[in-house]
């Protein structure tokens, strides 16, 4: 369940996780409306990490998407790892 912070210390509830901030974004231009976009995917989260005042390093779970194809799971992989994998390693 989601709930406001505030509201669940509030209550007394277990907080396992913090959502600190989130975005979208669109793929751009691909060779394919099924094709994804790595440098979108990373430029994505930087935007996000970097909006929301937040480290890489601090990172301790990412959940992907996930498609399952040959084509977006290892873009998908690789975006974040040139950007939350590199950890403290990288500045914003």
């Amino acid at each position: 369940m989601l709930k406001r912070l505030d509201k669940a210390i509030r209550d007394g509830d277990t907080v396992r996780s913090v959502i600190r901030g989130s975005g979208v974004n669109q793929e751009g231009w691909t060779q394919g409306v099924t094709m994804p976009s790595g440098d979108a995917q990373a430029a994505l989260i930087n935007f996000v990490y970097k909006s929301n005042g937040l480290d890489y390093g601090a990172t301790q779970y990412v959940e992907a998407y996930g498609t399952g194809t040959q084509a977006g799971d290892p873009t998908e992989a690789g975006a974040i790892y040139r950007t939350i994998g590199q950890g403290g390693q990288k500045k914003l």
